[in-house]
């Protein structure tokens, strides 16, 4: 017999530490992501972060770590702006966009800061606030539900 804590459902899917992202709303479809329990907002490889009129925002998601060519151009509408603690402890107002995702087989809408991200292997991060309801993390496996991002060895 399977215990399981008050409120958990047997319906949630197993996920690794790491997975491939696909952003169904946008042209971008492998990212490598890392899946952080200890982050509660999820964070985007962004540059050249621009504020357009009619609260949208225009920015480069890096899409690949090691090719400085792999940018996509994207134009959101800005969901909110907000203080965050960044992974080095120093507060700083990020602004935050809402899309789609898809993990393996299973979509999700996830609200993503815009931060630059080129010092960090994977180019996305996925909190807990994103996981929540949907996902359990088995921290012992990457790729559990999604292929890995393919690199080319130089």
């Amino acid at each position: 017999m399977r215990l399981m804590p008050p409120g958990m459902s047997e319906e949630k899917t197993v996920i690794g530490w790491r997975e491939k992202l696909e952003f169904v709303d946008w042209p971008i479809k492998s990212v490598r992501a890392k899946i952080d329990t200890g982050a509660r907002t999820s964070a985007l490889d962004a540059i050249n972060v621009e504020e357009l009129p009619d609260n949208q925002v225009r920015f480069l998601v890096r899409t690949r770590k090691n090719n400085l060519k792999a940018f996509k151009e994207i134009t959101a509408p800005i969901e909110r702006k907000c203080e965050v603690r960044s992974s080095n402890g120093k507060m700083e107002t990020r602004i935050f966009v809402k899309t789609m995702i898809r993990i393996g087989e299973h979509s999700k809408e996830v609200e993503f800061s815009l931060v630059d991200r080129r010092d960090m292997k994977c180019r996305a991060l996925i909190g807990r606030s994103a996981l929540e309801g949907s996902f359990i993390v088995d921290c012992s496996h990457k790729h559990v539900i999604s292929h890995p991002v393919r690199t080319r060895k130089k």
